[in-house]
């Protein structure tokens, strides 16, 4: 069963005429959705994860409308880390002693390794250009991390628990460099390190240029990321009462012309994760004409900031009508379109 997580806000901005000229692709509709800032896995494993998505909470909403910044490296005060300085959760990673530097983190055959040898999880895709790097990923769509269950760096215990999260679509495995104890300015400004691997999950899709968290300074003890790789989901699931997904890829549906079967068009807050349940309960609300088919994608401008979408229509449509890869405006701003699914009511 998936589990559900709190979502702080919102967002839905429906394409305000529906059952006009047939179309697809409603670019004001994204213009309409702010941008909203990045956000990552936290340092360490000191703070309980939370979830961040309930998609009860969100299909209500449609249905009644059918990183932490690097901090500034101080002068070391002292080598050693007097008792008084509070543990850390113990690390659950291969410890890097000899010598213990974020270059010898780095560097790491161990690390490299594991990214490099480890097995893509059924029904994932590794993503291009995100394997073994020195960052871990960032994104609007960020719902949560795992560490505590990994005992050796498995990508398919990351998958494991991106399926049991309703709306959860890509995930990004990583050894941090975190410090034994509490960083102190003044008694342990650089202690001991240890190694976590963790693994942060998102609702969006997630691209080489995710990978931008390079770690923190805390006091004298600079927090690094190796091994580092990202999958993305090959498919999303099934819903109750809809057909299997037809994959349209990089296009969505463009009605024939001379038709009225085209509904409308809900672009989502950023931060909202790839649910297309959430247009399953846009279409069940939908009569007069009743709704017979949606497609769910990713909508983006000059190929950044993704933002969930749903299309309504009153036919289903296969993938010969699957033709619209996506519009330019005035200013030159690129639209396109990634992770495409039709879904047919039974």
């Amino acid at each position: 069963m998936k589990s559900t997580i709190v979502l702080s806000a919102l967002a839905v901005v429906a394409s305000a005429s529906p059952f006009v000229k047939p179309r697809s692709l409603d670019i004001s509709a994204y213009k309409a959705v702010p941008t909203v800032p990045v956000t990552g896995a936290p340092v360490g494993n000191t703070a309980t994860p939370t979830l961040l998505y309930n998609p009860a909470t969100a299909a209500a909403v449609v249905t009644a409308d059918a990183t932490a910044s690097p901090i500034a490296k101080r002068k070391a005060r002292r080598s050693t880390c007097p008792a008084a300085c509070p543990a850390n959760p113990a690390g659950n990673g291969p410890a890097v002693s000899s010598p213990d530097t974020p270059a010898a983190f780095h560097s790491s055959s161990v690390f490299a390794d594991a990214a490099l040898n480890a097995a893509t999880p059924e029904s994932y895709t590794l993503v291009d250009g995100f394997k073994n790097v020195e960052a871990s990923a960032q994104d609007g769509t960020y719902l949560t991390y795992i560490s505590d269950a990994l005992t050796s760096y498995n990508p398919a215990i990351c998958a494991n628990a991106c399926n049991n999260i309703q709306g959860c679509t890509s995930f990004n495995i990583y050894f941090e460099r975190d410090p034994s104890v509490v960083p102190n300015e003044d008694d342990c400004p650089n202690p001991p390190s240890q190694t976590l691997i963790k693994c942060a999950l998102f609702g969006g899709l997630l691209s080489a240029s995710s990978a931008t968290n390079v770690g923190q300074w805390q006091a004298d003890f600079n927090v690094v990321i190796a091994g580092s790789n990202a999958y993305n989901a090959i498919a999303p699931p099934t819903l109750s009462g809809y057909g299997t997904p037809q994959s349209f890829g990089t296009a969505t549906i463009d009605a024939p012309a001379n038709t009225t079967t085209y509904m409308g068009e809900e672009s989502f807050s950023q931060s909202q994760p790839y649910d297309p349940s959430l247009c399953a309960a846009t279409c069940t609300a939908k009569h007069n004409p009743e709704c017979a088919f949606f497609v769910s994608y990713i909508l983006y401008e000059n190929g950044q900031n993704g933002v969930f979408t749903c299309t309504y229509f009153t036919v289903a449509y296969g993938p010969e009508q699957a033709i619209e890869k996506g519009q330019y405006d005035e200013q030159g701003n690129h639209y396109t379109i990634g992770h495409s699914f039709g879904y047919t009511v039974l």
